[in-house]
């Protein structure tokens, strides 16, 4: 449905930011959908921004013209309005600082504010009473200025250390100088400036700290320190995601375990498809389009178990179909809430009262019925299947390909020796009642879990066939070394391990000492977050971490299950050795990174290009949702109703909610995130880094802009620059 005044670009783009941008949860909702060509809701019924914006123009049309002839009584045409406007200009203007702004008090007191309330508005009355009031308005605007002067002269003298009294003493002169001070430096330019104080302040006092690593790094780059080259116990790849820095900090702290960052995908993009889900994901950051599918398959020796695992899942979900039959029916829902409404009065109690032992409860009633079912990923293409013979998408990765992505995986990261387990680890958290629980994964999975990665990257890298060409290109991978796919829980610090059938005989012990550390550091992890949690009592002596954390993730009143990203501020792309044993307080993304393996630049820049623009967004999304958490956010989450599968709303008539949540950005009043740009800080040299954002045009702007900060250690002299947008690298002193 198209509206005729749609007839030129300019005037539909005048008219687009009218009516549609507003409401910018929506509009952004369908302008996403409507580039979306394999969402099936979209092509089942398409629409894009013209229709709706169509849509809008009629309606907004129709409720302008009610408005008119019922509030000012003329017609709801240009020139009407035109005209009107011109004749009670006075009048009109009254009534509109009432309904907007609100009219002062001392205002509001000389008038009968019943006038406002009729239909039509009487205005050749609000018109006299608007000439009426012009001289009171008037005193009341200069009163209102003069009170603004004095606050501001007050301020300043307190900021300057001086009395307003000494002020006075001096005359018009001093008095007047301060008032032009404060005119030439408005309110709306006091953001940017406390923005760039708050961040200069941040980054003078960060790099200081890096002082004593530093120190022992130049040690070692000039041969004077030699470094111990030893085989790990264990070596572990977390994501760079800022709670895996906890994690990779305690773990190291128990024994001889060394751990890397790495993009959660673990540089893999892939579509999946788990066995019996409905749903293929995209495992990759947004930035990417995945062209290989992976699909998960019951093991071979598990033939009869599924057979008994698809019927089960059948019974399931013929269960649920019928329970949404009646309670979508007309007649059915009255009789179901007095058969079996009480039923699930337990699940509200128990969630409510005592979440873990309700779910300890439905655990032991589920177990006769479930059953457990091994399974693996197809990894190696296959020719000839179904979806390639419709030209989307290639089932699998040839031999080339998984060979590359595990030989990038090593450069990139810096592998100097392999410890006979090497852990694969991706991330995922668990929640209930949460809408947001996908702002808690991994987002450069595109917001999923990270195990599909992880799983992949491991068959790969065990395949004797990739380990050969690896070998020839002079990367040797011992014979004994073996990868394991894991994820860890950011919620409850759990450590789930896949493909365990795949563990050879001999790594068993390795993996048990490796499972006990893990624990062991995930206690220490839950300790550490769970002392960041305002609604957490204060936590002191022996109590188990762990199980506290995992009632969090239980509890479904719980709008606080974990922190998530908040409290970011940094982008660490560098050596391990730089970063090792700070206390980072999980606010730093670290991807490992050693230059000196990477002189053409190549690593930094797949880095530069895909980790770190994620790492932008999500410094974006917090930022903007800390600032304006009611405009740029979500609101709280203890109002919203989620609304179509898509989102959530507040009640009924709202727009659609964008960002992130009150719970997620504050803490009260208080910000828990400190609104501040992203620091990138590359341990690489300077001209390196110019010459990747040189070749790629959205480096340019996020940098030429200053939407986010890049500060480089250059090997040359292991010292901080910080890029300025016009005037090169500034110094920063440690």
């Amino acid at each position: 449905m198209y509206v005729g005044i749609i007839h030129s670009q300019r005037f539909m783009g005048r008219l687009f930011l009218f009516t549609s941008l507003p409401i910018g949860g929506w509009t952004g909702f369908l302008k996403w959908r409507s580039e979306q060509v394999k969402y099936e809701w979209q092509n089942a019924f398409p629409i894009d921004l013209t229709q709706y914006l169509a849509v809008r123009v009629f309606y907004e049309k129709e409720m302008i013209d009610l408005a008119c002839r019922t509030k000012l009584d003329i017609p709801g045409t240009y020139n009407s309005i035109k005209d009107f406007l011109e004749k009670n200009s006075d009048g009109y203007g009254l009534y509109k600082d009432s309904q907007t702004r609100g009219l002062p008090e001392e205002i509001e007191d000389s008038m009968d504010l019943s006038i406002f309330d009729q239909d039509p508005l009487p205005i050749n009355d609000l018109n006299q009473t608007a000439f009426s009031l012009v001289s009171k308005w008037e005193q009341f605007r200069n009163q209102q200025e003069i009170v603004v002067q004095a606050l501001a002269v007050m301020h300043l003298a307190k900021y300057l250390n001086v009395t307003v009294q000494d002020i006075v003493k001096g005359g018009l002169t001093p008095l007047n100088t301060l008032i032009g001070w404060a005119e030439e430096f408005p309110e709306s330019m006091h953001g940017p400036v406390w923005l760039k104080a708050l961040e200069s302040s941040f980054i003078n006092g960060f790099v200081k700290r890096f002082s004593p690593n530093i120190e022992n790094l130049k040690k070692i780059d000039s041969g004077e320190e030699k470094p111990l080259v030893s085989r790990p116990f264990s070596q572990t790849l977390f994501c760079i995601d800022v709670r895996s820095e906890n994690f990779r900090r305690k773990l190291e702290e128990i024994d001889d375990h060394e751990t890397f960052g790495y993009a959660g995908f673990f540089g893999i993009p892939l579509c999946y498809q788990g066995f019996s889900d409905d749903y293929q994901t995209d495992q990759c950051p947004v930035l990417l389009i995945p062209n290989n599918l992976i699909i998960e398959k019951p093991r071979d020796d598990h033939a009869q178990t599924t057979q008994h695992f698809l019927e089960r899942k059948k019974y399931g979900r013929d269960a649920h179909t019928l329970l949404h039959d009646l309670k979508e029916n007309v007649i059915t829902p009255y009789i179901m809430v007095e058969a079996i409404g009480w039923f699930f009065g337990f699940r509200l109690f128990g969630q409510t009262l005592h979440p873990k032992l309700f779910n300890k409860g439905l655990t032991w009633l589920k177990k006769p019925f479930k059953v457990p079912l091994g399974t693996s990923v197809i990894v190696d293409k296959k020719e000839n299947t179904d979806v390639e013979k419709e030209g989307t998408i290639q089932t699998g990765f040839n031999l080339d390909e998984q060979t590359r992505f595990v030989e990038n995986a090593i450069r990139i990261l810096g592998f100097t020796t392999f410890s006979r387990l090497i852990l694969l680890c991706g991330h995922a958290s668990t929640s209930d009642n949460n809408p947001f629980e996908s702002a808690l994964d991994c987002g450069a999975c595109g917001g999923n879990h990270g195990s599909a990665n992880a799983r992949v990257l491991a068959v790969m890298a065990n395949n004797p066939e990739v380990r050969k060409i690896l070998a020839e290109k002079g990367l040797e991978i011992p014979a004994d070394t073996h990868f394991l796919p894991a994820q860890h829980d950011t919620t409850t610090d759990e450590i789930a391990f896949f493909d365990l059938e795949n563990l050879p005989a001999t790594h068993q012990q390795d993996l048990s000492k490796l499972q006990r550390d893990l624990k062991e550091a995930g206690e220490m992890n839950s300790r550490e977050r769970l002392t960041r949690m305002p609604d957490e009592p204060e936590l002191t002596g022996n109590f188990n971490a762990l199980n506290r954390a995992k009632i969090r993730s239980m509890d479904w009143s719980q709008v606080r299950p974990e922190w998530g990203l908040s409290g970011h501020t940094a982008f660490i792309a560098g050596r391990r050795k730089l970063t090792q044993g700070m206390d980072l307080e999980g606010r730093t993304f670290l991807h490992s990174y050693d230059s000196s393996k990477d002189p053409e630049g190549n690593a930094l820049e797949v880095i530069m290009t895909a980790p770190m623009i994620v790492g932008q967004w999500i410094n974006m999304e917090h930022y903007f949702s800390t600032v304006d958490v009611n405009v740029y956010g979500a609101g709280s989450k203890a109002y919203h109703n989620v609304v179509g599968n898509v989102g959530v709303m507040f009640g009924t008539q709202s727009d659609l909610s964008i960002g992130l949540p009150f719970q997620t950005v504050m803490d009260g009043e208080k910000p828990y995130h400190e609104p501040m740009r992203l620091f990138v800080i590359i341990e690489a040299p300077r001209k390196l880094i110019d010459a990747i954002i040189s070749k790629h045009e959205m480096l340019q702007e996020l940098v030429g802009n200053q939407w986010l900060h890049i500060v480089s250690l250059d090997r040359e002299d292991m010292e901080f620059y910080q890029r300025q947008p016009t005037s090169g690298w500034n110094h920063i002193t440690r």
